[in-house]
């Protein structure tokens, strides 16, 4: 019975989350719509007759929990995109004041997907999603592929050779055909969006969040779009750039981009190899931006709190360069005047005892030879026991000649060695 009765209340409990987060979803699509309502000009998609479209496009992210692909009709209307779902009479509109960077990506050596990515200045509801980025895209060629259903082929196989035709082939189609759809928006009066094509030739890998992807420079901006979730970083929001981990002995590095704001955390990318060092420093150096480097990872939350603790201090301390900047000058400096100081006390010292040093050397030299000829002298010598055998030679020959014992104490009488000593009367 207790089993049960918490079961149920477990039940229950849950059920109360769902509704909860629902009716806060639906409150803010409520509330998204309020402000588009009530902002100027309305915020309602002003629809042309003939505007310039793409067809047969995939979105991400997908509309509805249970589809896997959501593909429409992409169309550029006065003052925005509208994104019609195929057999379905949902609607995606994004106005284009509300467009922060529109990027254009074609379907490069690696790639296998070309694409049109929307970064916005503020997130927006899709479905019942809120999100920043939204990404229209084809495929080029399938991105999976069934391993059992793979027939084995070699590399002269015609049919192979034709295959990759085609799909160089249908690469250039659709990438003259997404750009020209880039051309006719801009050529739009009241559009003022200008698309971006990311430098390939300036791509490096990396991991932004928990995968390796590749990351390529714009001209206002760094991404990641072939992967999902996409990384998008505006570059105008970025204050310095810290490379950490930055030794020679590493073959990776991270790249910290602290933005302007100082409450907001700073970007990391992890797991750069060390052969695009040089190149990100060129690229920043064109942007103008500073860069410091660190031979360690910073806790760059417990920095930045104690950073917006007082602003005013952090700058009159000397900002970043009180907590990056390099001080060898200093430790230089430093250095010299160490070594110097040492050698006016060598000098002095030779000037005040010029003779104390060659003394000592002779004396040590001395030294050292004395236990030398000690040892010759023992070595030369006899040993112990044939000095005890001289010894009793000596005694025998005293004895035979009457002579006293040389052994005899001070005080005592002499006595020859074959009389015993007088006995001690008991008193």
């Amino acid at each position: 019975n207790n089993r049960e009765n918490l079961e149920a209340i477990l039940k229950g409990f849950k059920d109360l989350q769902k509704r909860v987060k629902q009716r806060e979803i639906e409150g803010e699509i409520r509330k998204g719509l309020e402000n588009a309502d009530s902002a100027p000009g309305g915020r309602v998609l002003k629809v042309s007759r003939t505007p310039a479209c793409i067809r047969d496009l995939n979105i991400r992210p997908t509309i509805g929990a249970s589809s896997r692909r959501t593909v429409g009709v992409l169309e550029a209307h006065a003052n925005g995109f509208r994104f019609s779902i195929k057999g379905a009479a949902d609607k995606v509109d994004i106005l284009y004041d509300r467009v922060r960077h529109a990027i254009y990506e074609p379907c490069g050596n690696n790639a296998l997907i070309v694409l049109l990515h929307l970064h916005l200045k503020e997130p927006m509801l899709i479905g019942r999603k809120r999100t920043q980025d939204i990404q229209f895209f084809t495929e080029v060629a399938a991105q999976t592929e069934d391993l059992a259903q793979r027939r084995a082929g070699a590399s002269y196989d015609p049919d192979e050779v034709l295959e990759e035709q085609r799909e160089r082939e249908m690469k250039e189609r659709l990438n003259k055909l997404f750009l020209a759809f880039t051309k006719k928006v801009e050529q739009i009066e009241t559009c003022p969006l200008h698309f971006d094509i990311p430098f390939e030739a300036m791509s490096f890998v990396g991991v932004p969040f928990k995968a390796v992807v590749t990351l390529t420079p714009c001209t206002n901006a760094l991404v990641s779009l072939q992967e999902w979730p996409p990384f998008c970083l505006d570059m105008s929001d970025v204050d310095i750039v810290v490379f950490e981990r930055c030794i020679m002995s590493l073959r990776e590095f991270d790249i910290v981009f602290v933005k302007k704001n100082y409450d907001e955390l700073p970007v990391r990318i992890t797991t750069i190899p060390r052969v695009h060092l040089n190149m990100l420093k060129s690229w920043l150096r064109d942007r103008q931006l500073v860069w410091y480097q660190c031979s360690m990872n910073m806790q760059w939350q417990a920095v930045m709190k104690e950073i917006t603790r007082d602003l005013k201090e952090f700058v009159k301390k000397g900002a970043w360069e009180a907590w990056l900047g390099d001080h060898e000058d200093s430790d230089a400096s430093g250095g010299e005047v160490m070594e110097s100081s040492d050698y006016q006390e060598d000098d002095s010292d030779d000037d005040a005892k010029p003779g104390k040093d060659a003394d000592s050397d002779f004396s040590v030299v001395a030294d050292e030879e004395e236990p030398e000829s000690s040892l010759e002298d023992d070595e030369d010598g006899m040993s112990w026991d044939e000095l005890e055998q001289e010894a009793e030679r000596d005694d025998r020959r005293k004895a035979m000649a009457g002579l006293p014992g040389a052994a005899a104490r001070p005080g005592q009488a002499k006595q020859s060695i074959f009389q015993p000593p007088a006995k001690r009367s008991r008193r």
